[in-house]
């Protein structure tokens, strides 16, 4: 009984073991299959970015494209698949490359690098204030990087701010001395110095750096930009020949030198090597058309695209060049014939607005329409509505481009400054001081600290009588803070006349110099409050050196009738 017992206990230890051995067995099985599909994955993908910047080497964009693709679904939150999305958009030239840069720089924000991307990628597409917001961005020790000081100071170069691009090609050249691409970027900028001993010294130097193997391009695109804008056709000519003879030359450098031909009646030979070069690659053919419709040649583009390309089943970019030189002839029939059956993928908004102008230009119905639909395309990317508004500016739809930005303005806050900026150039061309006085109240919500904002705001209120109370508060706050500034003591006069306190508010303005009195800006408040604190012979003066502007809003305007009344009824 024992022995069957104990011969029992054994079994079931046996079986226990097995059965043991057979769930590790299993265990280790399955921990093997789903580590092997963790490798498979990550293979997967690395392969995925792999393809896609080697089809992006190639210039295989379709392939790169669909490779990114594949990679930014497989991993959303990978930095190293968003760059690979925008580093494609950006070689196609789309603006929704803007979008993942901006992700990359979310995703990575210790990394300098990704906000400089984004910056290239924002001057690229012609937008130097969002290039500034990705430098301004970058964490705290990018001002100690040469490269990032030298493309701060492109960038700046870009939105006219050459003062402080100067010193950011400065600082770059400090902090990098060797770098040749630095020292010509500094000294093109000094060419255009008014100062003649800079500019020589500035031309001597860029002179020598023509002979740099890989940098000496750059040299004599200065050198032949800075002939071109002072008319120097002959010094122009010999740096023609000069980049001409240059193996590392590209189009856009050849079209440059062609430029100076055209200044010297010698265009049409170069001309035609160039139409036969850029008919391989269509982005180099974009640029000659865009140079013949800017030299009044559209038809000459017209004519070259239809013959040399089957427009119906070329690039996108190759379409709309053809569409701008019918535009630029004011083909508007055949615009729309030629554009109802294309398409024109992520520039469709540019199509249907172009279809727009054809109908408005020809007062067809079904303008509202057109219209409605390229606006309505451009809903879910701000940067594409931002681009429609300055386009149909260009075309002087001012009330369309307003209500664009303003959309803009208040969706996107990677847009909203440049949309604002425009906004206030829209509002000053028409006078319009109500639209002013709305662009300067987000200015200052944007930017309370801002004295720029603070003033325009309190003066537009104060012009408009409205909120006096508050607006006096912030006239207050800038005078404090910048007395001398003649438009914030213009602004606190006003105020102060707002309140009556006419001798108070001559005080204010006689702290500031003779010149800047004399200005007629400053000299319709002078004479605002010098009149109406009796002392009428001077006020007399100053209000006829305001008249001698033309570019007072309507409410200034009424401010110097009505001083000109009451001094006349006082004699």
């Amino acid at each position: 009984m024992l022995r069957a017992i104990q011969l029992r206990l054994e079994t079931l230890k046996r079986r226990k073991t097995r059965t043991v051995v057979s769930f590790l067995i299993c265990g280790c099985v399955l921990f093997l299959a789903w580590a092997g599909y963790l490798v498979y994955r990550i293979e997967r993908h690395q392969m995925y970015l792999r393809n896609g910047r080697q089809a992006l080497e190639r210039a295989d964009y379709p392939s790169a494209q669909s490779f990114a693709q594949r990679a930014v679904e497989d991993r959303q939150n990978d930095v190293n698949a968003c760059r690979l999305v925008a580093d494609v958009q950006d070689a196609l030239g789309s603006s929704t490359a803007l979008t993942w840069r901006l992700r990359a720089a979310q995703l990575e924000p210790s990394n300098v690098l990704n906000y400089m991307a984004w910056a290239v990628t924002a001057l690229k597409l012609g937008n130097a204030a969002v290039a500034l917001q990705a430098l301004n961005s970058a964490p705290a020790e990018r001002t100690g990087r040469a490269d990032w000081q030298n493309l701060m100071g492109r960038t700046e170069t870009a939105l006219n701010q050459f003062a402080e691009a100067e010193v950011r090609f400065t600082e770059a050249v400090r902090l990098q001395p060797t770098n040749p691409t630095y020292q010509i970027n500094l000294y093109s900028i000094r060419l255009q110095s008014a100062d003649r001993s800079v500019a020589a010294d500035a031309q001597r130097r860029l002179e020598k750096l023509v002979g740099d193997h890989h940098d000496g391009i750059l040299a004599l695109q200065a050198l032949l930009r800075q002939a071109l804008n002072s008319n120097d056709l002959e010094h122009a000519r010999s740096y023609a020949v000069k980049i001409e003879a240059r193996q590392d030359a590209e189009f856009n450098d050849s079209l440059l030198a062609l430029e100076a031909r055209s200044r010297g009646g010698q265009a049409n030979e170069a001309l035609d090597k160039l139409k036969q070069r850029a008919v391989k690659e269509p982005r180099d053919a974009v640029s000659l058309a865009n140079w013949l419709i800017g030299h009044r040649l559209a038809d000459d583009a017209a004519k070259w695209l239809e013959e040399r390309f089957q427009l119906g089943s070329a690039p996108v970019s190759l379409q709309m060049a053809y569409a701008d030189a019918l535009i630029d002839q004011g083909k508007w029939s055949e615009i729309e014939s030629k554009l109802r059956g294309e398409r024109w993928s992520e520039r469709e908004y540019l199509r249907l607005a172009a279809i727009a102008r054809s109908l408005r230009e020809r007062q067809e119905p079904g303008f509202a329409k057109a219209w409605g639909q390229a606006v309505e395309s451009t809903r879910e990317d701000q940067i594409r509505g931002f681009r429609l508004a300055v386009l149909v500016l260009s075309w002087g739809w001012k009330g369309e481009s307003t209500d664009l930005l303003w959309r803009v303005a208040e969706t996107s806050p990677q847009l909203r400054s440049q949309a604002l900026w425009i906004l206030w150039q829209i509002a000053w061309a028409g006078r319009n001081t109500a639209s002013l006085l709305r662009v300067a109240s987000n200015q200052h919500e944007d930017d309370p600290k801002d004295i720029r904002y603070k003033n325009n705001y309190a003066f537009h209120l104060l012009l408009l009588n409205i909120d006096v109370q508050r607006a006096v508060e912030l006239a207050r706050e800038c005078w404090r803070e910048a007395p001398s500034q003649p438009n914030v003591a213009a602004t606190y006069a006003l105020a102060l006349y707002r309140l009556s306190k006419y001798q108070e508010g001559v005080q204010v303005l006689d702290k500031l110099p003779t010149k800047d009195l004399d200005e007629p800006n400053i000299a319709l408040y002078y004479a605002l409050v010098l009149g109406a604190a009796g002392q009428t012979d001077k006020a007399s003066h100053y209000l006829a050196l305001a008249r001698k502007s033309d570019r007072f809003l309507p409410e200034e305007l009424g401010l110097a009738d009505r001083l000109a009344a009451n001094l006349t009824t006082r004699k």
